[in-house]
């Protein structure tokens, strides 16, 4: 008789079931003993990745504050010195231009040098591509290591030429650097590894810029919210929170926050808001709406201007030539004399001392000019506290016109500074993270209901003329990113409206080889071609990539090839029977219809070249609203879609086309 198999329990390759009957006690219980220390050591793992998060966040915030500060006090003592060397040259205007033009000069030329030199990431304020990051896009070497050196010796030189820009954009990006590179070390790589929890580090890397730059931690995480502008997870609300909090308390241990304030000014002389002045919160958000659109729409029209002039290093000749009027600009007014905290709380004081009326509109036309120009120039830049000043400059002529008009209302002039002030800001940007920034430096509650007035208006007014500057720079740096929607009559559009039906389609059993070589040779070509079950009934059946298409022409060539060189005529074969010859097989390859396949690496069967094709595009109806429209290709980073009716293909959306609608 032959033996039953017995089970073999000795192989170290036979793995035993914890739970099964025929195995002994004393074995089950050891290998359940083992079963729950893995679990243990799996949950003690687990616990330790999330304390590994707290320790990233810590790392993250400490040392991204650590670096604000040193560089906010490099610009402090900037400052100082160029303080004390116009009080030790002269008082003259003119000499202060001379004395100042060169060396704004060098410093401009040195920062447009960093910022153009191997690194395109550094130009600019850095939010832009913070932006399509977030939005899940990859920019190459944005976030590396050489890029925050770089990006720290552009902002420097170019504020300390003094030329009218922004440290909160550069601020930001370097923070989202400092995150990028924790997250890519041997020590934390895990986060790497995992895209969600690297975006939401770099989430609350944004809001430890912005919190340090103005000790403003609600506004600097509302801001990073209104940054990612589709999608925010909730859940990650912590860390934003976390990392916030670590970088204020830093900075009031080291006592580090006069270097950080945005303006000095004790506003407990603000008597409380009466509801008779709301018209004039109206007013003054609607100018300020209109403002911000102009701002935006003049950076357009400076980009178009650039873009035409054609002569050789162009870039560092406009940086020289932006210089040398941004200088004279701020000696002819006066301004070389004041840093921008100054100018703040002079505009914010309860009287105006040392200005008129006329020398703060000439306040609010140099920074509200020359930010718009030096946003467009190879700098490291960004364009946020000049429009602030900008909106504070205009805000103090209304309230003074305002108060002397209408004495009777007790209008307070410093009010309408700061009302406007958040407004143009907010209209510029379309964020209202400033009344926010507001609110904390003022620490005065009752400018709560005026500044929500002011600013929600001002935005209103703003996104029905164009989109917010960011995503202006977005379109202009033609980044991957889908900005939101502009004008609300876009939600009433369907995907309808939006396809393309020039696109060639190829039709099961008709479309040969020869029509493919004359779509592939026309001007415009596109990435993917429809596949369609005939003419008369255009089912869709899939969708095939143009270079598959060139590959089978390729092929296709190769064999037309192949037989000339094994069909050489003989010497007594009559040469137009052999000719005639060929053309029959030439129009027998060519003329011939393809023929499709599912297999991803197509089949080759004698002269039959089977196509892949890929039988399940994205598709979408033709009756989805445009904005579901935005919103998928955003989020799933798509690059085009078929639009079908019943499985009838009615066109193509490309993500060109969602952005050729802002």
């Amino acid at each position: 008789m032959q033996k039953e198999p017995q089970l073999r329990t000795s192989s170290p390759e036979y793995k035993v079931d914890p739970f099964q009957e025929n195995v002994s006690w004393t074995r089950r219980k050891i290998q359940l003993k083992h079963f729950y220390q893995r679990n243990i050591v799996g949950r003690i793992i687990m616990y330790f990745t999330q304390e590994k998060t707290f320790l990233l966040l810590f790392f993250i915030s400490a040392f991204s504050t650590f670096l604000l500060i040193g560089v906010n006090y490099v610009l402090h003592v900037t400052d100082q010195l160029k303080l004390w060397l116009f009080r030790k040259a002269t008082d003259r205007i003119i000499e202060d231009f001379l004395f100042f033009l060169p060396i704004s000069i060098i410093l401009s030329l040195i920062s447009t040098y960093a910022a153009s030199w191997r690194r395109k990431g550094v130009i600019g304020s850095g939010i832009p591509e913070i932006k399509t990051i977030l939005g899940g896009a990859i920019i190459n070497n944005w976030l590396s290591f050489p890029t925050l050196i770089l990006k720290l010796i552009s902002f420097l030189c170019a504020y300390s030429g003094g030329l009218i820009i922004d440290k909160v954009g550069p601020y930001i990006h370097m923070s989202a650097i400092i995150a990028s590179l924790f997250c890519g070390s041997k020590l934390f790589g895990q986060s790497h590894w995992n895209d969600d929890l690297y975006l939401e580090i770099l989430s609350a890397s944004v809001s430890i810029g912005l919190s340090a730059t103005f000790g403003a931690p609600l506004a600097g995480f509302l801001f990073s919210i209104e940054l990612s502008t589709t999608l925010y997870k909730v859940s990650s609300m912590w860390q934003s929170v976390f990392a916030i909090m670590i970088s204020i308390v830093l900075i009031e241990f080291l006592g580090f926050r006069s270097y950080l304030v945005l303006f000095t000014t004790d506003f407990n002389f603000l008597s409380n808001f009466s509801w008779k002045e709301v018209f004039i919160c109206i007013i003054v958000g609607f100018v300020c709406g209109v403002l911000g659109a102009g701002f935006i729409l003049f950076t357009r029209k400076i980009r178009q201007f650039l873009e035409t002039l054609k002569f050789k290093f162009k870039s560092y000749v406009l940086v020289a030539i932006v210089a040398t009027l941004n200088t004279a600009a701020l000696a002819f007014s006066g301004l070389l004399h004041y840093n921008d905290q100054s100018i703040l709380d002079l505009l914010f004081a309860k009287h105006l001392l040392r200005f008129t009326n006329s020398q703060v509109l000439i306040i609010f036309l140099v920074k509200f000019v020359f930010v718009a120009i030096n946003s467009i120039l190879p700098l490291s830049g960004g364009i946020f506290i000049p429009v602030f000043i900008s909106g504070a400059a205009i805000g103090r002529v209304i309230g003074e016109i305002l108060s002397k008009t209408f004495p009777a209302l007790g209008i307070e002039p410093a009010r309408y500074a700061l009302l406007s002030a958040a407004a143009l800001t907010s209209g510029v940007t379309h964020s209202m993270s400033t009344a926010l920034i507001i609110l904390e430096l003022t620490h005065h509650l009752p400018n709560l209901i005026p500044l929500l007035i002011s600013v929600i208006i001002a935005i209103a007014v703003s996104s029905s003329f164009s989109v917010s500057i960011y995503d202006l720079l977005v379109i202009l740096r033609e980044l991957p990113f889908l900005p939101v929607l502009m004008r609300r009559h876009t939600h009433e559009q369907t995907a309808r409206s939006l396809l393309r039906n020039d696109v060639p389609t190829l039709v099961i059993g008709e479309t040969t080889f020869r029509d493919v070589q004359h779509i592939l040779q026309k001007k415009q070509t596109f990435p993917i071609y429809p596949v369609i079950q005939s003419s008369e009934t255009p089912k869709l059946i899939g969708v095939v990539d143009s270079h598959t298409l060139d590959s089978a022409l390729i092929n296709r060539a190769q064999q037309w090839e192949d037989i000339l060189v094994k069909s050489v005529p003989s010497i007594s074969e009559d040469p137009n029977k052999q000719q005639r010859k060929l053309n029959q097989i030439k129009q027998k390859l060519f003329d011939k219809p393809l023929k499709f396949t599912s297999d991803n690496l197509g089949v080759i069967r004698g002269q039959s070249l089977l196509i892949p094709v890929n039988r399940a595009p994205f598709q979408m109806n033709s009756n989805m609203l445009f904005g579901r429209i935005a919103f998928l290709f955003f989020r799933l980073n798509l690059s085009s879609a078929i639009v079908t009716d019943k499985g009838i293909y009615k066109g193509i959306i490309f993500q060109n086309d969602i952005l050729h609608r802002y």
